[in-house]
């Protein structure tokens, strides 16, 4: 079964169009070809009764195939390589379907064709078969489940994780597509259900070209259109659009009320799946992300570990699912510190995927790409540089050097160049991954804004602090256009701005945009949050160059207290702020305190990160520092 709420909507309308021994024809657009094999073998678990024939047409007798199928008087019959009709070599084949169109509409059969996503294929299909084509009934489009990456910025910005098409262009055709197709679909009640497919498909596209309101207003609509019947035979469809719809509202930070509408998702599921069945599962984890970003990380942990037991139990440790639940859970855990953990999780995900897949199945990229960036936190560059070429190497190859998928790559092995002081390669990678970002999503997208700002921290390491400003200002016009200027995003680009300032010794004016970030973050998530915490630290760090120590003092305590209460007093990111406060106390002149917590957070590193990490050597200089400032 389907991880990922898009392909688990999809796979219900194939459910439901395959209920009665009817003749249906439909399309299954897929990304990977476990995929195919994934719809094959749950359909034959769903109805073990029926018989199935499958067929792939790089392995055929044309002059036999048509009446092969024919003869299969019930049941499924599956056509893999179903493209290949549209080629000239296979023209004849294809009039045959054309001219038998009739005949096979009166076979009680589920004739399940399989074509690849992207491209024209759709459109070659209407145009080299159209009489075969008019009798579709269902279209579904799976997306392969490449996992969530982590870009450079942690905890100041999200990547775009819409893997339904390759590039803006693609989801522009699509929307136009459709709503041409909607315009001249009849209003029957046998259109119904293809009509709000139809709409979930365009709010999808629409959200993957950067337009969250538009998506968020046709989901809303679907949603309320639903409701009003008050037939509860719509509730597993209801609970699909609330999920997705949730997805659109977590993009546009509107956090409370995509949890309140993943709760009743929840209710739904579990209700009519129980709390074990793998659709409740993809809630748990749906759920999780949002609690997650609203700083509830212990809450999440504990839907991710519920997925996680339904994973194991439906399908085992090594099934492709259950490595899913593994690294979905390591996510949190990482975000939360528990950085053993996670790495102990994604290496059994590894292992599953690379027994599955192989070593170059994006699927393992995915993984290598995630377990290496939790080997960084943990001060492993080398073992998490190794990772990445290999998850790279995967990518160039399977998608080629300008696909998005391939861009993320680049950007995460930026980051650990990056922090081994390759600045000059960790530059080149950006740059490809920008030039693939602007080609793919244009210049004011938010992923593109994602990339404008990873550079610009490395052209500050290398100095470059006007090209650095620049390309900031950049994601910051992208942000305010997106998202509007009170979204957690856009206040992210005023502070990444606000600190490519103080770089430039700009200090009023970065002072400026963080006391307006703090504003955002303390409205949005409260003051105890570990995002406002952040934002304390920076607007901390900005006073301090302004020599205003005693204000940032205090806002360094409030720091300091929010870090303890979320990840308690023996965290490495609670150790930052106890170096953060020394440093202030040390030119305050208040040495004593200033050694007590240069002491706790070396022994922090040093129990973590180990000694030879760079924060704790870095603390361990620092305390030297003060012991010895404070002798004089």
């Amino acid at each position: 079964m389907f991880k990922d709420s898009d392909n688990q909507a999809e796979f219900e309308l194939l459910m439901r169009a395959t209920r009665h021994e009817l003749f249906h024809f439909i399309i299954v657009q897929y990304q990977h070809l476990t995929l195919v094999s994934t719809v094959k073998n749950d359909l034959k678990a769903k109805y073990p009764e029926r018989p199935f024939a499958e067929f792939n047409l790089e392995n055929i007798n044309p002059e036999t195939f048509i009446r092969s199928i024919l003869d299969c008087k019930t049941g499924f019959v599956f056509i893999e390589k179903f493209e290949l009709l549209f080629q000239k070599d296979f023209q004849a084949l294809a009039i045959g379907f054309n001219q038998r169109r009739d005949l096979f509409s009166t076979l009680p059969i589920q004739l399940i064709v399989f074509i690849p996503s992207g491209g024209n294929t759709l459109q070659l299909f209407q145009q080299t078969m159209p009489d075969f084509y008019s009798i579709l009934n269902l279209s579904i489009n799976l997306k392969a489940e490449i996992l969530p990456e982590e870009n450079l910025l942690k905890e100041r910005f999200f990547e775009n994780t819409n893997n339904s098409f390759d590039n803006i262009e693609e989801a522009r055709k699509e929307i136009e597509r459709i709503e041409k197709r909607l315009q001249t679909l009849e209003n029957t009640p046998e259109n119904i259900a293809l009509k709000r497919q139809l709409i979930s498909q365009l709010a999808d596209a629409y959200s993957f070209s950067g337009d969250y309101l538009k998506s968020k207003d046709l989901l809303e609509r679907l949603l309320l259109e639903l409701e009003q019947q008050n037939d509860t035979d719509l509730d597993t469809e209801i609970a699909t659009i609330q999920n997705n719809l949730a997805l659109v509202l977590k993009t546009l930070g509107e956090y409370e009320q995509a949890k309140i509408l993943l709760q009743k998702a929840l209710i739904s599921d579990e209700k009519n799946f129980g709390e074990e069945h793998p659709t409740t599962a993809v809630r748990y984890s749906n759920l999780a992300t949002v609690l997650q970003a609203l700083g509830d990380y212990e809450k999440a942990k504990i839907l991710l570990q519920k997925a996680l037991i339904s994973a194991e139990k439906n399908f085992g440790e090594e099934h492709p699912t259950t490595a899913i639940a593994y690294s979905n859970l390591a996510l949190v855990l990482q975000a939360s510190g528990e950085y053993e953990q996670a790495k102990i999780l994604l290496q059994k995900a590894l292992i599953s995927a690379e027994k599955n897949f192989g070593e170059e199945h994006p699927i393992t990229a995915s993984f290598y790409s995630n377990l290496a960036l939790v080997l960084k936190d943990l001060g492993e560059y080398e073992k998490a540089k190794t990772l990445l070429q290999k998850a790279l190497i995967s990518d160039e190859k399977n998608f080629g050097e300008e696909h998005p998928t391939t861009a993320v790559r680049y950007s995460n092995l930026a980051t650990v160049l990056q922090v081994l002081g390759d600045y000059e390669k960790a530059k080149i990678l950006l740059q490809k991954a920008l030039i693939s970002d602007e080609k793919n999503f244009g210049e004011e997208h938010p992923t593109t804004a994602v990339r404008y700002s990873n550079l610009a921290t490395v052209l500050q390491d290398l100095g470059e602090y006007e090209k650095a400003k620049i390309l900031l200002q950049k994601a910051l016009i992208s942000a305010e256009k997106n998202f509007g200027e009170e979204h957690p995003t856009t206040a992210v680009s005023y502070s990444n701005l606000a600190m490519g300032l103080r770089y430039i010794g700009d200090y009023s004016a970065a002072k400026e945009l963080l006391a307006k970030v703090l504003i955002l973050h303390e409205k949005i998530f409260g003051e105890l949050h570990a995002t406002t915490a952040i934002t304390y630290s920076n607007l901390a760090l900005v006073l301090k160059d302004l020599g205003e120590y005693d204000q940032a003092k205090i806002l360094l305590i409030k720091a300091l207290s929010a870090d303890e209460k979320n990840f308690g007093n023996s965290h490495p990111t609670t150790a930052i702020s106890y170096s953060n406060l020394a440093t202030v106390l040390q030119a305050l002149g208040e040495y004593e305190q200033s050694i007590t917590l240069l002491e706790k957070a070396y022994s922090i590193f040093y129990n973590h990160l180990g000694e030879q990490h760079p924060y704790t050597q870095r603390a361990k200089d620092n305390l030297d520092y003060v012991i010895q400032k404070s002798k004089k």
